[in-house]
């Protein structure tokens, strides 16, 4: 009963400690694939590795692509851990912008550089995504369909 109750206190403080930590800046790596893609919104869903590990899970809110795009709104969810403890995040993505970096003559596969702003970040003070969007795209029938799209790039987060 002791030795249970130790054990039981040993895990509160330890909790309870790092609740209350101050946030550190955390660099991370992000991968990801668009899961559902609509004309003025993009659904992606991946893994970050680096300053953090996890998963994320993003809503896209942007003009039409022609061929860039101005991100007007969206979401942004991590549940990551840092050290041994889970650390989940909400953000709103406020701003941003899609650039075409490679336009993919052809029907061959498209880039797009993708920056964006987060806000309401709990512990943190603000945060931001650089990421390179590919479309990956092949001609069928004579139209060019674009069939994957993959995200990699970086996850900034401030205290």
């Amino acid at each position: 009963m002791v030795l249970a109750a130790a054990a039981l206190l040993a895990v509160v403080s330890a909790t309870a400690g790092s609740a209350t930590a101050a946030p550190r800046r955390v660099v991370a790596r992000v991968h990801g694939v668009e899961l559902i893609a609509r004309h003025t919104q993009g659904t992606f869903s991946g893994y970050v590795t680096g300053g953090l590990s996890g998963g994320w899970l993003a809503i896209v809110n942007h003009t039409p692509l022609n061929p860039n795009a101005r991100i007007t709104s969206g979401t942004f969810s991590l549940a990551a851990s840092l050290g041994q403890f889970g650390h989940p995040l909400a953000a709103r993505i406020d701003r941003g912008s899609i650039r075409m970096t490679t336009p993919g003559a052809h029907c061959t596969n498209q880039t797009f550089m993708v920056t964006g702003h987060l806000t309401r970040l709990d512990s943190y003070s603000k945060g931001a995504f650089t990421l390179t969007l590919t479309h990956f795209r092949h001609d069928i029938l004579g139209t060019c369909l674009s069939y994957f799209a993959t995200v990699n790039g970086t996850l900034k987060l401030t205290p």
